[in-house]
């Protein structure tokens, strides 16, 4: 049995495998939950980062009972099943560990568990329940049947202790690397869709393709908080942004949009939309809420009346205000330049700035896709200026906008449209590119490659296991890229770090 760290909730379980979730304060049992028919033999509590009460996540009436825990399980079997208490799910099974579960521990943010059998002691992962490491002390000694398991504060070290059974009674201590210049930040489930750097570079903010958002601290990795997010048609609509002051998240798409704290998870506004696709949000510099998004023409205020849009109508670009006490305002319509399928909307110069990109439709005068932009809040076209200068798309730093045309011989030119100045960089298709301009990021058989400007050929790959999705930020120093991966993961890249370590094994790069 094990108490909950505030001693309100008691967990006991049997011979059977059942897990009951008892109410200390007046002996209930509040659930039973089983996952196999094999004996519970050790127990562990962690604060869930998802847990917000309904009361504060949704804006419900009512709280109802509410227990913000994961709860791991350890059983006679050698597995581990992680249970989501207050949704009374399992979030996660851990398979494969030797013999019994003699202990269970959580790492500091929950996001990894150490499991301790006999002469076994691994490292999981709590979203995925995959084993990330197995460790070993010297061969010459027997770690014996594991009682115990605690991880430092700061995640570096890792004690166990054994039982005296073959040998005497130890204690060991593990010292844990837990990166080299790149720094796994685990805790969603899905594959990143989006990845986002705070103004201030202190958190960095993902998106997973389950409905669900991340936010980290970018000093130590440490997940503070996750988020389950209105659903909409498809994830890569959603928008997301982080108020400057950095506690402030606001999230929107189709119908809904939100804003919660960052540190408590509690919802502080919520509106209403009429059925709209690409949002994007910003906090202006003066700290206002601005959404974009295109819309059907018939809509003109929030609200969920009428009917639905397909992406494809012809529809308008809108620009609204979201007001703290619920209320929508709406600050600008744009027409989309050609009238044609628009594809992706984006802010740009801290709300300066929107960037529209169209492609070909049934019917469109369009042969291929076309990149504008407009200055806010006024509307006035910025580029393209010249009927002979189209673009296809962008890419941006936190100071730059550059969109991209290519050449009958694919080869890639970026057009600063803020300065107008411009600059060949050859046959590289760009996810992004650094604020001073000496190395791109691009996408190369699953896998993401710097790229120095000029150069040919890729200067670092990043191989992993699992695919890089696409969604990149970098802060705006250039010192520190974030990379998401169709895991869940997103790595966390000291630049310079890199470099390095590679001089060390005497490549300079």
């Amino acid at each position: 049995m094990k108490f909950c760290p505030e001693c309100r909730i008691l967990a006991v379980g049997d011979l059977g495998g059942n897990l009951l979730i008892c109410d200390a304060v007046n002996g209930t049992v509040i659930n039973v939950m089983t996952a196999r028919q094999t004996a519970i033999t050790a127990l562990a509590f962690h604060t869930n980062p998802r847990g917000v009460s309904p009361v504060h996540a949704t804006g419900n009436d009512s709280e109802q009972s509410f227990h913000p825990w994961l709860v791991a399980a350890g059983d006679l079997g050698g597995s581990v099943t992680i249970w989501d208490l207050n949704r009374a799910i399992p979030v996660a099974y851990c398979h494969g560990a030797m013999h019994q579960i003699g202990a269970l521990a959580f790492n500091y943010d929950g996001t990894l568990l150490a499991t301790g059998a006999l002469d076994d002691v691994r490292i999981w992962e709590t979203s995925s329940g995959e084993c990330i490491l197995n460790l070993r002390a010297d061969p010459a000694v027997s770690l014996q049947t594991i009682s115990a398991l605690a991880f430092s504060p700061d995640d570096r070290e890792l004690a166990v202790c054994s039982l005296e059974r073959w040998a005497p009674a130890a204690v060991f201590v593990f010292r844990i690397e837990g990166h080299r210049s790149v720094r796994a930040l685990r805790g969603l489930t899905s594959q990143i869709i989006r990845v986002r750097y705070s103004p201030h570079d202190d958190l960095l903010v993902a998106l997973g393709n389950a409905w669900e958002i991340g936010v980290w601290e970018v000093a130590n990795g440490r997940l503070l908080r996750l988020f389950d997010t209105p659903t909409g048609r498809t994830i890569d609509n959603a928008g997301f942004a982080v108020s400057g002051n950095g506690k402030m998240l606001a999230y929107s798409t189709y119908r809904e949009a939100r804003l919660w704290n960052i540190e408590n998870g509690h919802l502080k506004a919520s509106w209403r939309l009429p059925p709209g696709y690409q949002d994007d949000l910003i906090f202006t510099p003066e700290q206002e809420l601005w959404l974009i998004r295109f819309e059907g023409r018939e809509k003109t205020t929030g609200g969920d009346a009428g009917g639905d849009l397909s992406p494809h109508q012809n529809s308008v670009i809108r620009l609204r205000r979201l007001n703290e006490d619920g209320t929508v305002t709406l600050l600008r319509e744009l027409e989309p330049p050609v009238g044609n399928r628009i594809e992706s909307l984006a802010f740009a110069a801290g709300g300066s700035l929107a960037l529209v990109r169209e492609v070909p439709w049934r019917g469109s005068p369009l042969t291929t896709p076309l990149a504008s932009a407009f200055e806010l809040p006024s509307g006035d076209k910025r580029w393209p200026k010249k009927k002979n200068m189209p673009s296809w798309g962008w890419v941006r730093s936190r100071s730059h906008v550059w969109f991209i045309s290519q050449d009958e011989f694919e080869s890639t030119t970026l057009v600063d449209i803020l300065s107008g100045s411009q600059f060949a960089i050859g046959n590289v298709d760009p996810h992004g590119i650094s604020s001073r301009l000496d190395f791109m990021v691009a996408h190369d058989s699953g896998n993401a490659v710097i790229q120095r400007i000029g150069e040919p050929y890729p200067s670092i790959r990043f191989d992993q296991e699992t695919q890089f999705t696409g969604a990149w930020d970098i802060s705006a120093d250039d010192r520190r890229l974030a990379l998401g991966y169709a895991s869940g993961t997103i790595c966390l890249i000291d630049l310079p770090g890199v470099r390095a370590d590679l001089s060390r094994l005497g490549i300079e790069k």
